[in-house]
């Protein structure tokens, strides 16, 4: 079977990117072999920056003082079951009567932390 030349340009491109992907996995290993008989090398496998199951403690906010936020922080973030992580700023009609879970001194800190603006009932 005759194959056409872009067939085989591809072929080998797909072999080439299997090579380099290859070479690359065992460059992690490389530095256990590399150092001197004398030392020990401790490799310790962590984990990527993963998120914690309260991601409230892990963000720019700050915690809030009884059920209000504290002056120079006044955007109420709230983690809610059904609506999920939500936040109110001082313009919201029950804005007094939002206990937070979270502060936030500006509604950009609050997006940049996961939470958005509650949907209209």
């Amino acid at each position: 079977m005759k194959f056409p030349s872009t067939h085989k340009k591809l072929t080998a491109s797909l072999v080439l990117l299997g090579v380099l992907t290859l070479t690359a996995c065992g460059q992690g290993n490389q530095q256990a072999t590399d150092t001197p008989a004398n030392q020990t090398t401790t490799t310790t496998n962590t984990p990527a920056a993963t998120p914690a199951a309260n991601t409230t403690t892990t963000t720019a906010g700050v915690p809030p003082t009884g059920n209000d936020c504290p002056a120079d922080a006044p955007i109420k973030g709230v983690d809610t079951t059904k609506r999920g992580k939500i936040y109110h700023n001082t313009t919201y009609p029950d804005y007094k009567q939002v206990k937070p879970t979270i502060c936030f001194k500006d509604v950009a800190s609050a997006e940049k932390a996961g939470y958005k603006l509650p949907q209209a009932k």
